[in-house]
């Protein structure tokens, strides 16, 4: 009994001494992770990702946390002004407060790292979009239209093409009956008797070439790619701000406040 007893309490000690070690090294692993979100290389690897999906503008972040139950934490997040009008406008194009990502555990583990973040939440975004942003904008959304083309252009071409069908199909003879020889003989002149020439069979000419039909073009376009569903992300914006400015002009044209 005793035995039992001592064996069981040795089982308990290496179990607890185990736990202990986990825990010790889930500690040791969030503390080196906060240690390098902390540091400026991390800062400015992160903001050299986001610089790559805003079309290289510069980017700036003042600082980075992350924990297993709240996700990613954004804070300072600047996008300058594009370098055309650094100078003119004094403040970013856009600047943010926070921005907190949840993760979804459960599609980073399935190994789809593009649904890792579950919802968004950006908190006092501030965009300050320089009116000659926007008509460039939509100067550079515009197609260039080409000049039309005209039927003097368009119409030769199709003749060319239908003439050359035409010409690659063989040459058709035709005849037709033999009216040199007078009207078609009748039952009375059948009957008359032979004179001694014999008669002389009706030209039918060489036989027409019939062209054999082409076999059916089987289609060589790839199937259409599967359809992939993803789960949707929500985006929660608090007291977001847009502001409307010139150029080298102080003030701003227009403003919308509260976003929410």
């Amino acid at each position: 009994m005793n035995r039992r007893r001592h064996r069981a309490r040795r089982i308990g000690m290496r179990v607890l001494k185990v736990a202990r070690g986990l825990t010790a090294l889930v500690l040791l692993v969030f503390v080196l992770i906060q240690v390098l979100l902390a540091t400026p290389w991390v800062r400015g690897k992160v903001a050299a990702k986001l610089s790559q999906r805003v079309g290289g503008l510069e980017v700036g972040i003042a600082d980075l946390d992350w924990t297993p139950w709240n996700g990613a934490t954004v804070r300072g997040l600047r996008i300058e002004q594009p370098e055309s009008l650094d100078d003119l406008v004094p403040t970013p194009l856009l600047e943010v407060d926070e921005v907190h990502a949840w993760p979804d555990y459960g599609a980073a583990l399935k190994g789809d790292w593009s649904a890792s973040a579950s919802e968004v939440t950006v908190v006092r975004p501030r965009i300050h979009v320089t009116a000659e942003m926007l008509v460039s904008i939509a100067a550079a959304s515009i197609p260039e239209a080409g000049p039309p083309a005209t039927v003097a252009k368009v119409v030769p071409e199709l003749a060319a093409v239908e003439t050359a069908k035409l010409e690659s199909w063989p040459a058709v003879e035709t005849s037709g009956p033999d009216t040199s020889a007078g009207p078609p003989a009748t039952e009375s002149s059948a009957e008359a008797p032979s004179t001694g020439t014999p008669a002389e069979a009706p030209a039918t000419g060489p036989a027409v070439p019939i062209p054999a039909a082409k076999p059916p073009v089987e289609s060589s376009a790839p199937p259409p790619p599967p359809k992939v569903t993803r789960k949707s992300l929500r985006m929660v914006v608090k007291d977001g701000g847009f502001e409307l400015v010139r150029a080298g002009v102080e003030g701003r044209l227009a403003a919308i406040e509260g976003i929410n």
